[in-house]
């Protein structure tokens, strides 16, 4: 009669749960307490089922002598066998295990759970089905160290006290139930708040990956956009909350990724465990598993006016960290987020056209000013050159002149068609800065010289072209303002950062300057700002190093495309659950 006062008592401690939010493992500890009495145990924990009935939670922790306690409040599928208590929660039958090494179904058992009872050392395990109006919603589970230590009476001990500890657990995974939803509610309206703030995607996404993550756990988060043309996916944004973890890369072609799944047939995929997904099979996916360490992945489809326009992705470097339930979340997500994200791509379209607009007015005023007075420059200086005597000491300056008027000409013609310069038509950028260092130093006559790169990687003509130009600038500055006895050019590449990156750097012992100081004028003074600006269109960025009297240096570094990509399994099937073969 005492033990049983005594864990009713216990159990009235498990009752306040739900409206004082009190620590569950201390519940658990003073409830176990009370039925040692009359149920021998080193452990003893519960569990409860999900609504769907195919997920479980443990409540508990595990206690272990070694380490004191390793928690355990995590879920897991109710259909994989091998435990007392997944068999318990799958027939509602209760189960004696009375030594765990030599039960046939031990083999089974999940690896993690495997570990923990032998380092735990528990030899015997004892679960009854917690039931409530004839319907299994739990189970209450007991472990010993001592093998064959549980009888038939404590089987039925065990169920009357299951029996009286069920409203309790119901209530507490009711209050659960709710305060998850509480918290989803308070994330969704964050990401809502977060998107109504700006147009601009660089300043929404960082604070809406964090928001997201309360309901979708992840390392990154990533979206891509459909092209206009329907044949690529176009990273739009990307964030990582592991600074390890680096982007998919800016382009893929939908043909080369099982992502097309998603996008054809509207319907979000998930793995539990990519790596080792069979169908995870093509180059780019496999690829982009085996380097970045992705484990669990979600891709569910972004969705406006009746269509997939992109997809939304999560992806963790953890296995097992996605179930059905994550994957409605984050449609749940893409849900919210697409109208913004379509809106996005609207202005973006938007802006486009106005800056084709600009472009093409800009092109307009090259054409009618600078192309047209350039052409008159070059017209009076073949006339005076036909002027002056053939041994005229000018004659060499005029020809000079007239060469790069119609030089400076070229480029103004090539830069209305939006074409390349002249000076990577049909050559590498390696070859056009080498002309260009020794066009300088024939020109200046100040020595310079070029560093090849050890090795070389793939640049985009606007990445070589913006490289060229902020190349042809700095010489020009240390032809106009650095009195330098001598110059250094280099260029090289890092493969091993993430992304690549190229740099290209320009070093002088002139005269120097103070960094921050230079300021355009009406005679010029707008080389650095133009450098820093034809960097940053690349992606890249402009270093300054200088001081009066010590020279230049100037390090312009540009992030090459990533040849990784997305991942998702490539089969039509709607999910890949963690019992995936």
């Amino acid at each position: 009669m005492a033990a049983e006062l005594a864990v009713l008592e216990a159990l009235g401690g498990l009752a306040r749960i739900t409206a004082e939010e009190l620590d569950t493992a201390a519940a658990l500890g003073a409830f176990s307490g009370a039925m040692a009495r009359v149920i021998p145990h080193d452990w003893v924990n519960v569990a409860y089922l999900e609504a769907d009935g195919q997920r479980f939670h443990l409540l508990g922790t595990f206690l272990t002598q070694a380490t004191g306690q390793v928690p355990a409040h995590y879920t897991a599928d109710v259909h994989t066998d091998g435990s007392p208590f997944r068999h318990t929660l799958r027939t509602g039958e209760p189960r004696v295990v009375n030594d765990y090494p030599s039960d046939p179904l031990w083999a089974q058992a999940e690896p993690r759970v495997r570990a923990l009872v032998e380092q735990m050392g528990l030899r015997a395990g004892l679960s009854v089905a917690l039931r409530l109006r004839g319907r299994v919603i739990g189970a209450l589970i007991f472990a010993s160290r001592q093998p064959g230590c549980y009888r038939p009476e404590h089987v039925e001990r065990a169920q009357h006290f299951a029996d009286y500890l069920a409203p309790f657990v119901e209530n507490l995974r009711l209050y659960a139930i709710e305060r998850q939803q509480r918290a989803q509610l308070a994330a969704l309206n964050a990401i809502g708040q977060t998107l109504a703030a700006s147009l601009e995607v660089a300043d929404v996404f960082p604070v809406f990956a964090t928001a997201a993550r309360t309901l979708v756990p992840h390392d990154r988060v990533g979206v891509a956009l459909l092209s206009e043309d329907g044949t690529t996916l176009e990273r739009l944004a990307f964030a990582a909350h592991d600074q390890h973890q680096v982007s998919w890369g800016d382009c893929l072609r939908l043909a080369d990724t099982g992502l097309r799944v998603v996008i054809e047939r509207e319907h979000g995929l998930w793995s539990a465990d990519a790596y080792h997904d069979p169908r995870v099979v093509l180059p780019h996916d496999r690829a982009a598993v085996e380097r970045e360490g992705i484990r669990s992945v979600i891709c569910v489809p972004l969705r406006a006016k009746g269509r997939a326009f992109g997809i939304l992705t999560f992806a963790c470097t953890e296995p097992g960290r996605y179930s059905e339930s994550e994957l409605r979340a984050a449609q749940q997500i893409a849900d919210q987020i697409a109208p913004f994200l379509d809106n996005v791509r609207l202005y973006r379209q938007v802006r486009a056209l106005v800056a084709a607009e600009e472009r093409n007015r800009l092109a307009r005023e090259v054409h009618d000013t600078l192309a047209q007075g350039l052409t008159a420059i070059v017209l009076q200086l073949d006339t005076a050159e036909a002027l002056l005597p053939p041994d005229a000491p000018a004659t060499p300056m005029v020809v000079q002149a007239r060469e790069l008027a119609r030089h400076a000409l070229a480029e103004a013609r090539r830069a209305v068609r939006g074409l390349q310069p002249s000076a990577l038509v049909n050559r590498t950028l390696v070859e056009a800065l080498e002309d260009e260092v020794a066009r300088f130093q024939q020109r200046s006559g100040i020595p310079a010289s070029f560093e090849r790169p050890a090795q070389h990687l793939a640049l985009a003509d606007s990445q070589a072209t913006a490289l060229l130009r902020i190349a042809q600038e700095a010489l020009h500055n240390v032809e106009k303002h650095a009195r330098a006895r001598c110059v250094r050019v280099r260029l090289a590449f890092d493969p091993s950062a993430a992304p690549p990156v190229a740099s290209l750097v320009v070093e002088d012992d002139g005269t120097g300057f103070e960094p921050g100081q230079e300021q355009p004028t009406g005679d010029g003074g707008y080389g650095i700002p133009t450098m820093r600006e034809r960097a940053r269109l690349v992606g890249g960025s402009l270093i300054v190093d200088s001081r009066p009297g010590a020279g230049t240096r100037l390090t312009a570094r540009v992030p090459l495309d990533s040849p990784a990509t997305p991942v998702v399994p490539t089969t039509p099937a709607p999910s890949l659950g963690a019992d995936a073969p």
